[in-house]
């Protein structure tokens, strides 16, 4: 606890490197790092609900057996480059998210976060109730970025991720949220995400690019102008119909990734050469 303490009230990075390196080199390191890992590999960290229990509360105490320390004075050591590389996990990760948010909600022309941001954001969290996936969310929503999603725990869990979709594409006016269905929708509904699903793979998938979370600017990207999405749903056949444009005719296809023995690697070089030769190419640098 001293050290923590010392190490937040040290603002200079230089000496934050010094006070770092004098206790790695100390002869109580090797119990204060098991110490470090057994509180960053609690399952604490996992859980949906206490995000909004962090962010939202004016004073957050952090407490392991005797000892506790406030969380404004522990959040700059997880924030520190070589306590991360050390201790590297999702857990400093999720506490960088938590301070963001936390300051988020105190900055005055805050990102505007909607509650597809967070639910995206915060998919890893494990909850007891899959409810909770979205309704333990609600709170960290800021006044004019409220959703018509209210807790209701009469409904299955289908039910409610049915009507958060729904919600989603109505609120954002974007079909974002239909990307994350791939691999892991609903039962029989192909383009609605069952959110008690955690590990699937879209770390590496192209949505994470796109998340609004981080980009709020792709809101404007639109391939039909100022046109929003004609959506209608039919719940008791779980189907879902939009409206389209007939722009043209697809006329070549070029491949997304250039894969690298069986790992799929976005390398922009080679996937731009690869399209320019789709497309009729190559062509010189002064070409138009």
């Amino acid at each position: 606890c001293d050290f923590v303490r010392r190490f937040r009230d040290t603002s200079i990075e230089e000496d934050r490197d010094h006070l770092w390196a004098k206790l790695i080199s100390s002869g109580d390191w090797r119990h204060i790092r098991m110490e470090f890992g057994r509180i960053i590999s609690h399952g604490w960290w996992t859980r949906v609900w206490i995000i909004q229990e962090v962010v939202v509360a004016r004073h957050v105490l952090i407490r392991r057996g005797s000892a506790e320390l406030d969380w404004d004075i522990l959040q700059p050591l997880f924030m520190y480059t070589p306590f991360q590389e050390m201790f590297g996990s999702e857990s400093t990760d999720f506490a960088a998210n938590i301070q963001y948010l936390r300051n988020e909600l105190l900055a005055d022309n805050p990102t505007p976060i909607t509650l597809f941001d967070h639910v995206y954001k915060s998919r890893h969290q494990s909850a007891t109730l899959a409810s909770d996936k979205i309704y333990a969310l609600l709170g960290l929503l800021r006044p004019g970025f409220n959703s018509r999603v209210s807790p209701d725990y009469s409904l299955s869990t289908d039910e409610i991720f049915l009507d958060f979709t729904l919600a989603c594409l109505e609120e954002d006016k974007t079909f974002t949220i239909l990307a994350l269905a791939p691999r892991a929708a609903l039962q029989g509904v192909s383009w609605c995400r069952d959110w008690r699903i955690m590990n699937d793979g879209l770390g590496s998938n192209p949505i994470e690019y796109f998340s609004m979370y981080d980009l709020p600017q792709t809101r404007d990207y639109c391939t039909t102008g100022d046109s929003v999405p004609y959506i209608e749903a039919e719940l008791n056949t779980r189907v879902l119909k939009v409206r389209g444009f007939d722009l043209g005719v697809v006329g070549k296809r070029g491949e997304y990734t250039v894969n690298l023995g069986n790992r799929p690697v976005r390398n922009w070089s080679n996937l731009l050469l690869n399209w320019e030769r789709t497309a009729g190419g190559p062509w010189s640098l002064s070409s138009d």
